[in-house]
């Protein structure tokens, strides 16, 4: 529930970003035309529309909104043009401990296994933990437009790497009068790895807009469906371990990190990035 509402949160923080410099602009704008009107003429010519770009141009972009996502992720992305309203767009991330999280690996005997930090997840730096999103754009054919806008089509590669704790006993006995677990011997912590991998195919909608000068903004916003593979590694047999049934009662099931699936789901893509024209 609490990676719906970082979604709701994100989309309001960037809506309201991106309005708020919207209008700021304008009123920049309209400053010039009281006070320096030629300056004002060559900042019109300078709107960032479909027509600017030409094949060859180059554009690089950041993503530093990325930075405060579940999983925090270094974006860089190219985009290169093939036409003049056609381009190929990659980015790629690299996920980092950003919060330098740490497991708890000792048992603390005097609270309960649903008080104690157990069934953490952790990102596993000692892992290759990145994600590739190469991306065919079509850009509007409209001369009206002061926007570059476009049509996306994204291909998603993620690999990452977890880490994860929980608490086991020493042995488990398995009663066939009663059919239950039973526990014997100690507690202890026990950490194990989840290797989970994403591919994905995303229809996108983006726009580009002067945002200062000499950097552009570029907001998106797309659907489409993912494949999930989560496996954990090496974990140790707890068959006490409760079940979270709440995700799968609201087919959030791909939220669940401490299971073997692979499961096919709708995917959602909003977010912004920075950049400019390095070569034209």
């Amino acid at each position: 529930m609490s990676y719906i509402i970082y979604i709701k949160n994100l989309f309001l923080l960037i809506t309201i970003f991106y309005c708020t410099t919207t209008l700021l602009a304008q009123n920049t704008t309209t400053s010039y035309d009281t006070i320096y009107t030629k300056r004002k003429i060559k900042l019109i010519n300078k709107d960032l529309v479909s027509s600017n770009y030409k094949a060859g141009d180059i554009d690089i972009y950041f993503s530093p909104l990325a930075l405060i996502e579940p999983r925090p992720t270094i974006y860089i992305g190219g985009e290169y043009f093939l036409k003049d309203k056609l381009s190929l767009f990659v980015d790629l991330g690299y996920m980092v401990n950003i919060t330098g999280a740490e497991l708890n690996t000792q048992v603390d005997r005097t609270v309960s296994a649903q008080e104690d930090a157990t069934d953490q997840t952790i990102l596993n730096s000692a892992k290759a933990n990145y994600t590739i999103k190469p991306e065919i754009r079509w850009y509007r054919q409209n001369s009206n437009s002061k926007d570059a806008s476009y049509y996306g089509l994204r291909l998603i590669w993620r690999n990452v790497n977890y880490l994860k704790n929980q608490r086991v006993h020493e042995e488990y006995a398995f009663s066939t009068l009663t059919n239950t677990w039973s526990a014997i011997g100690d507690e202890n912590m026990s950490i194990y790895r989840v290797k989970r991998q994403t591919l994905g195919l995303q229809f996108l909608i983006g726009t580009k807009k002067r945002f200062i000068k000499g950097i552009n903004s570029n907001l998106y916003a797309g659907v489409g469906v993912r494949y999930i593979s989560n496996q954990p590694e090496n974990k140790a047999f707890n068959p006490l371990q409760a079940e979270d049934n709440l995700l799968e009662e609201l087919n959030l099931e791909f939220l669940a990190f401490n299971k073997a699936y692979k499961i096919i789901t709708m995917d959602f893509a909003l977010g912004v990035r920075f950049g400019g024209i390095i070569k034209k």
